[in-house]
Protein backbone atom coordinates (compact mmCIF):
# COMPACT_ATOMS: atom_id res chain seq x y z
CA UNK A 1 0.00 0.00 0.00
CA UNK A 2 1.22 3.47 -0.89
CA UNK A 3 1.46 6.16 1.76
CA UNK A 4 0.79 9.74 0.65
CA UNK A 5 0.85 13.06 2.44
CA UNK A 6 -1.56 15.84 1.47
CA UNK A 7 0.22 19.00 2.57
CA UNK A 8 -1.62 22.22 1.93
CA UNK A 9 -4.02 24.84 3.31
CA UNK A 10 -7.69 24.79 4.33
CA UNK A 11 -8.42 22.49 1.37
CA UNK A 12 -6.16 19.76 2.79
CA UNK A 13 -8.81 17.76 4.64
CA UNK A 14 -11.31 17.61 1.79
CA UNK A 15 -8.65 16.60 -0.72
CA UNK A 16 -7.22 13.95 1.61
CA UNK A 17 -10.65 12.49 2.36
CA UNK A 18 -11.44 12.39 -1.34
CA UNK A 19 -8.24 10.52 -2.23
CA UNK A 20 -8.90 8.03 0.57
CA UNK A 21 -12.48 7.43 -0.57
CA UNK A 22 -11.54 7.08 -4.23
CA UNK A 23 -8.59 4.72 -3.78
CA UNK A 24 -8.32 2.15 -0.99
CA UNK A 25 -4.75 1.33 -2.06
CA UNK A 26 -3.44 4.63 -0.68
CA UNK A 27 -3.07 5.55 2.98
CA UNK A 28 -3.33 9.32 3.31
CA UNK A 29 -1.88 11.58 5.99
CA UNK A 30 -2.53 15.31 6.31
CA UNK A 31 -0.42 18.35 7.13
CA UNK A 32 -1.03 22.08 6.89
CA UNK A 33 1.48 24.53 5.43
CA UNK A 34 0.86 27.11 8.17
CA UNK A 35 1.96 24.63 10.84
CA UNK A 36 5.60 23.89 11.71
CA UNK A 37 7.21 22.21 8.72
CA UNK A 38 7.85 18.49 8.74
CA UNK A 39 11.48 17.45 8.63
CA UNK A 40 13.03 16.14 5.43
CA UNK A 41 13.29 12.76 7.11
CA UNK A 42 9.55 12.73 7.86
CA UNK A 43 8.67 13.83 4.33
CA UNK A 44 11.00 11.25 2.78
CA UNK A 45 9.00 8.48 4.45
CA UNK A 46 6.07 9.10 2.09
CA UNK A 47 5.74 7.53 -1.33
CA UNK A 48 4.32 10.83 -2.56
CA UNK A 49 3.57 14.31 -1.25
CA UNK A 50 0.51 16.05 -2.70
CA UNK A 51 0.85 19.81 -2.50
CA UNK A 52 -0.80 22.84 -4.06
CA UNK A 53 0.82 24.47 -7.06
CA UNK A 54 1.86 27.58 -5.10
CA UNK A 55 3.66 25.67 -2.33
CA UNK A 56 5.96 23.44 -4.37
CA UNK A 57 9.02 25.34 -3.12
CA UNK A 58 8.57 23.43 0.15
CA UNK A 59 9.17 20.06 -1.48
CA UNK A 60 12.69 20.36 -2.88
CA UNK A 61 14.57 17.07 -2.76
CA UNK A 62 11.57 14.79 -2.26
CA UNK A 63 11.38 11.63 -4.34
CA UNK A 64 7.85 12.22 -5.65
CA UNK A 65 5.77 15.39 -5.59
CA UNK A 66 2.20 15.43 -6.91
CA UNK A 67 1.00 18.94 -7.71
CA UNK A 68 -2.67 19.74 -7.08
CA UNK A 69 -4.38 22.98 -8.07
CA UNK A 70 -5.28 25.20 -5.15
CA UNK A 71 -8.71 26.70 -5.73
CA UNK A 72 -9.14 30.44 -5.35
CA UNK A 73 -12.05 32.00 -7.22
CA UNK A 74 -13.39 35.45 -6.36
CA UNK A 75 -16.12 35.97 -8.97
CA UNK A 76 -18.94 34.84 -6.67
CA UNK A 77 -17.58 36.78 -3.69
CA UNK A 78 -15.77 39.85 -5.05
CA UNK A 79 -16.53 41.77 -1.86
CA UNK A 80 -14.57 39.36 0.33
CA UNK A 81 -11.00 40.30 1.19
CA UNK A 82 -8.27 40.28 3.81
CA UNK A 83 -7.19 43.35 5.76
CA UNK A 84 -4.26 43.93 8.07
CA UNK A 85 -3.10 46.43 10.67
CA UNK A 86 0.04 47.01 12.69
CA UNK A 87 0.08 46.51 16.44
CA UNK A 88 3.21 46.60 18.59
CA UNK A 89 5.29 46.53 15.44
CA UNK A 90 3.69 43.33 14.14
CA UNK A 91 1.38 42.91 11.14
CA UNK A 92 -1.91 41.34 12.20
CA UNK A 93 -4.94 40.27 10.20
CA UNK A 94 -8.34 41.78 10.90
CA UNK A 95 -10.46 39.03 12.48
CA UNK A 96 -14.15 39.89 12.23
CA UNK A 97 -17.41 37.93 12.40
CA UNK A 98 -16.24 35.75 9.50
CA UNK A 99 -12.69 35.34 10.84
CA UNK A 100 -10.21 36.76 8.30
CA UNK A 101 -12.80 37.41 5.59
CA UNK A 102 -14.02 41.01 5.57
CA UNK A 103 -16.42 42.89 3.34
CA UNK A 104 -14.43 45.31 1.21
CA UNK A 105 -17.45 47.60 0.94
CA UNK A 106 -17.90 47.38 4.70
CA UNK A 107 -14.30 48.38 5.41
CA UNK A 108 -14.43 51.19 2.85
CA UNK A 109 -17.68 52.46 4.38
CA UNK A 110 -16.15 52.38 7.86
CA UNK A 111 -13.08 54.26 6.65
CA UNK A 112 -15.34 56.91 5.09
CA UNK A 113 -17.11 57.55 8.41
CA UNK A 114 -20.44 55.98 7.47
CA UNK A 115 -22.74 54.31 9.99
CA UNK A 116 -23.77 50.66 9.79
CA UNK A 117 -27.11 51.69 8.28
CA UNK A 118 -25.41 53.90 5.69
CA UNK A 119 -22.93 51.13 4.89
CA UNK A 120 -25.76 48.64 4.32
CA UNK A 121 -27.31 51.00 1.77
CA UNK A 122 -24.17 50.65 -0.38
CA UNK A 123 -24.88 46.99 -1.10
CA UNK A 124 -26.60 47.47 -4.44
CA UNK A 125 -26.05 46.97 -8.16
CA UNK A 126 -24.79 50.51 -8.70
CA UNK A 127 -21.95 50.02 -6.21
CA UNK A 128 -21.10 46.60 -7.61
CA UNK A 129 -20.96 47.90 -11.17
CA UNK A 130 -18.84 50.91 -10.25
CA UNK A 131 -16.44 48.72 -8.28
CA UNK A 132 -16.08 46.17 -11.09
CA UNK A 133 -17.69 43.35 -9.14
CA UNK A 134 -19.68 42.12 -12.12
CA UNK A 135 -16.80 41.57 -14.53
CA UNK A 136 -14.48 39.20 -12.67
CA UNK A 137 -15.54 35.83 -14.07
CA UNK A 138 -13.20 35.73 -17.06
CA UNK A 139 -10.11 36.90 -15.17
CA UNK A 140 -10.81 34.51 -12.28
CA UNK A 141 -11.38 31.68 -14.73
CA UNK A 142 -8.06 32.41 -16.43
CA UNK A 143 -6.22 32.51 -13.11
CA UNK A 144 -7.76 29.24 -11.95
CA UNK A 145 -7.03 27.71 -15.33
CA UNK A 146 -3.34 28.50 -14.91
CA UNK A 147 -3.37 26.80 -11.50
CA UNK A 148 -4.92 23.70 -13.05
CA UNK A 149 -2.39 23.78 -15.87
CA UNK A 150 0.49 23.73 -13.39
CA UNK A 151 -1.04 20.57 -11.95
CA UNK A 152 -1.42 18.94 -15.35
CA UNK A 153 -5.22 19.25 -15.30
CA UNK A 154 -7.64 21.09 -17.58
CA UNK A 155 -10.09 23.43 -15.84
CA UNK A 156 -12.43 23.05 -18.82
CA UNK A 157 -13.06 19.46 -17.76
CA UNK A 158 -14.51 20.63 -14.45
CA UNK A 159 -15.79 24.22 -14.41
CA UNK A 160 -18.90 23.74 -16.60
CA UNK A 161 -20.21 21.07 -14.22
CA UNK A 162 -19.25 22.94 -11.05
CA UNK A 163 -20.94 26.17 -12.12
CA UNK A 164 -24.02 24.70 -13.79
CA UNK A 165 -26.54 25.18 -10.97
CA UNK A 166 -25.10 26.59 -7.72
CA UNK A 167 -21.99 28.51 -6.69
CA UNK A 168 -19.16 26.04 -6.17
CA UNK A 169 -17.46 28.22 -3.55
CA UNK A 170 -18.34 29.02 0.07
CA UNK A 171 -15.85 31.89 0.03
CA UNK A 172 -12.96 33.01 -2.14
CA UNK A 173 -10.78 30.00 -1.25
CA UNK A 174 -13.20 27.49 0.28
CA UNK A 175 -14.56 25.26 -2.50
CA UNK A 176 -17.36 22.77 -2.03
CA UNK A 177 -16.37 19.14 -1.60
CA UNK A 178 -17.49 18.26 -5.14
CA UNK A 179 -14.57 20.30 -6.46
CA UNK A 180 -11.96 18.64 -4.26
CA UNK A 181 -13.43 15.21 -5.02
CA UNK A 182 -13.15 15.83 -8.76
CA UNK A 183 -9.58 17.12 -8.41
CA UNK A 184 -8.63 14.04 -6.38
CA UNK A 185 -10.10 11.83 -9.09
CA UNK A 186 -8.17 13.71 -11.78
CA UNK A 187 -4.91 13.41 -9.85
CA UNK A 188 -5.39 9.68 -9.31
CA UNK A 189 -6.11 9.09 -13.00
CA UNK A 190 -3.04 11.10 -13.93
CA UNK A 191 -0.97 8.92 -11.58
CA UNK A 192 -2.26 5.71 -13.17
CA UNK A 193 -4.96 4.75 -10.67
CA UNK A 194 -8.60 3.91 -11.43
CA UNK A 195 -10.71 5.90 -8.93
CA UNK A 196 -13.63 3.99 -7.45
CA UNK A 197 -16.60 6.36 -7.39
CA UNK A 198 -19.62 5.45 -5.28
CA UNK A 199 -22.88 7.25 -4.55
CA UNK A 200 -21.54 9.41 -1.73
CA UNK A 201 -19.08 12.23 -1.26
CA UNK A 202 -16.69 12.73 1.66
CA UNK A 203 -17.68 14.91 4.59
CA UNK A 204 -17.62 18.55 3.49
CA UNK A 205 -15.72 20.15 6.35
CA UNK A 206 -15.53 23.58 4.71
CA UNK A 207 -19.32 23.85 4.88
CA UNK A 208 -18.84 24.48 8.60
CA UNK A 209 -16.50 27.38 7.92
CA UNK A 210 -17.33 31.06 7.48
CA UNK A 211 -19.53 31.58 4.43
CA UNK A 212 -19.92 34.75 2.40
CA UNK A 213 -23.21 35.12 0.55
CA UNK A 214 -23.42 35.63 -3.18
CA UNK A 215 -25.12 39.01 -3.27
CA UNK A 216 -28.45 38.90 -5.17
CA UNK A 217 -27.39 41.23 -7.98
CA UNK A 218 -24.20 39.22 -8.52
CA UNK A 219 -26.09 35.93 -8.26
CA UNK A 220 -28.57 36.97 -10.94
CA UNK A 221 -25.63 37.81 -13.19
CA UNK A 222 -24.44 34.20 -12.93
CA UNK A 223 -27.94 32.64 -12.82
CA UNK A 224 -27.61 31.25 -9.30
CA UNK A 225 -29.47 31.87 -6.06
CA UNK A 226 -28.25 34.81 -3.99
CA UNK A 227 -28.80 36.37 -0.57
CA UNK A 228 -27.39 38.84 1.93
CA UNK A 229 -27.11 36.29 4.74
CA UNK A 230 -23.68 35.67 6.24
CA UNK A 231 -22.64 32.59 8.26
CA UNK A 232 -19.90 32.48 10.86
CA UNK A 233 -17.75 29.42 11.45
CA UNK A 234 -19.70 26.53 13.05
CA UNK A 235 -22.77 28.78 13.30
CA UNK A 236 -26.24 27.26 13.16
CA UNK A 237 -27.91 30.50 12.14
CA UNK A 238 -27.29 33.29 9.66
CA UNK A 239 -26.40 36.92 10.22
CA UNK A 240 -28.25 39.65 8.37
CA UNK A 241 -26.21 42.23 6.51
CA UNK A 242 -26.72 44.80 9.27
CA UNK A 243 -25.77 42.27 11.95
CA UNK A 244 -22.62 41.34 10.07
CA UNK A 245 -21.62 44.96 9.46
CA UNK A 246 -22.15 45.85 13.13
CA UNK A 247 -19.74 43.07 14.10
CA UNK A 248 -17.25 44.11 11.44
CA UNK A 249 -17.34 47.76 12.55
CA UNK A 250 -16.77 46.71 16.15
CA UNK A 251 -13.70 44.75 15.06
CA UNK A 252 -12.37 47.63 12.98
CA UNK A 253 -12.63 49.99 15.96
CA UNK A 254 -10.00 47.86 17.68
CA UNK A 255 -7.52 48.29 14.81
CA UNK A 256 -5.34 51.42 14.56
CA UNK A 257 -6.94 53.42 11.76
CA UNK A 258 -3.64 54.71 10.37
CA UNK A 259 -2.33 51.21 9.65
CA UNK A 260 -5.54 49.51 8.47
CA UNK A 261 -4.92 48.33 4.90
CA UNK A 262 -6.03 45.67 2.42
CA UNK A 263 -3.76 42.72 1.80
CA UNK A 264 -1.87 43.21 -1.50
CA UNK A 265 -4.16 40.90 -3.48
CA UNK A 266 -7.16 43.10 -2.62
CA UNK A 267 -5.58 46.55 -2.83
CA UNK A 268 -6.85 47.39 -6.33
CA UNK A 269 -10.37 46.19 -5.53
CA UNK A 270 -10.43 48.18 -2.28
CA UNK A 271 -9.35 51.31 -4.12
CA UNK A 272 -12.05 50.71 -6.74
CA UNK A 273 -14.68 50.40 -4.01
CA UNK A 274 -13.47 53.55 -2.25
CA UNK A 275 -13.74 55.39 -5.54
CA UNK A 276 -17.18 53.90 -6.25
CA UNK A 277 -18.74 54.93 -2.95
CA UNK A 278 -17.27 58.43 -3.08
CA UNK A 279 -19.40 59.37 -6.10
Amino acid sequence: MQKWLVWSNCQTEGLARSISMLCCDIEVDRAWVHEPAKSQEELAAYDAVVIHHDHTHLTAGLRKVIVAPGIQFCAYHPDSGYFTYIEDGAIKMVQGPLLGYASIIGVAAYRSGRSVKQAAELFNRDTYERAGYLCLWDTEKESLGRAFGKAGLNLGDYLPTWSRTDPFMYSINHPKIECLYDIASGILKREGYSPTKGNYLPLDGLSNGPTFPVYPEIASYYHVKGSLLFKAQLALEYMTLEHYLAGLFETLRQAPADSLAPAPLFKARFEAVCDAISK
